[in-house]
C-alpha cells in the first residue's frame, strides 16, 4: 500500500474538491476527517475537519459509510462504492466513491483516501446531509473491491 507521503496534493489540484482524507483510529473502530474537499463539505454543512465520521454523518446512512471504510481497512485494498439517494422529488443523487487505504509502513492502514463523485438529476443546490437524509425515501448501496 502507498503511504500518505507518496501522494502529492499539488498533483491532485483539479480533483481536491472531491477528496476526503480520514485518519484510521483503533484499527478502524473510528475514523476522523483529516481533510474534506469543498464538494463533499457542501453536503455536510458543518465543519468536518478534525471531527469523527460518526459525529457528522446521520445515523440512517452512517453504517453504510463506515462499512466501506472498515472493509477497505480490513482487506487492505481499494474499494468502489455506489449509492443512490432516491429523493422522491426528482432530485436524486448518485454518489460514487473510491476508497483507497494508505499505510505508513505497508502493513496496517492508518489513513483512508477517498475520491467522491456526486451527480444530481436536475440543477439544484445540494441540501445539507441531515436535511437530505430526512427527506430521502430510499437509499440503495453497493460496494465492490477493485481488482
Amino acid at each position: 500500500m502507498p503511504a500518505r507521503a507518496d501522494i502529492d496534493p499539488a498533483e491532485m489540484a483539479p480533483i481536491l474538491p472531491h477528496v476526503v482524507l480520514l485518519d484510521v483510529l483503533d484499527g478502524g473502530a473510528r475514523f476522523r476527517y483529516r481533510l474534506v474537499g469543498t464538494a463533499v463539505a457542501s453536503l455536510h454543512r458543518t465543519p468536518s475537519t478534525g471531527r469523527f465520521v460518526d459525529e457528522i454523518i446521520p445515523e440512517r446512512i452512517r453504517d453504510g459509510e463506515l462499512s466501506s471504510y472498515r472493509d477497505a481497512v480490513r482487506q487492505r485494498r481499494p474499494l468502489h462504492t455506489e449509492t443512490a439517494y432516491l429523493m422522491g422529488d426528482g432530485n436524486d443523487i448518485w454518489h460514487e466513491r473510491i476508497v483507497l487505504p494508505l499505510s505508513n509502513h505497508g502493513m496496517d492502514v492508518n489513513i483512508v483516501l477517498c475520491g467522491d463523485s456526486l451527480r444530481y438529476n436536475s440543477p439544484f443546490k445540494p441540501p445539507g446531509l441531515a436535511e437530505f437524509v430526512a427527506r430521502s425515501t430510499d437509499i440503495r448501496f453497493e460496494m465492490r473491491f477493485l481488482e
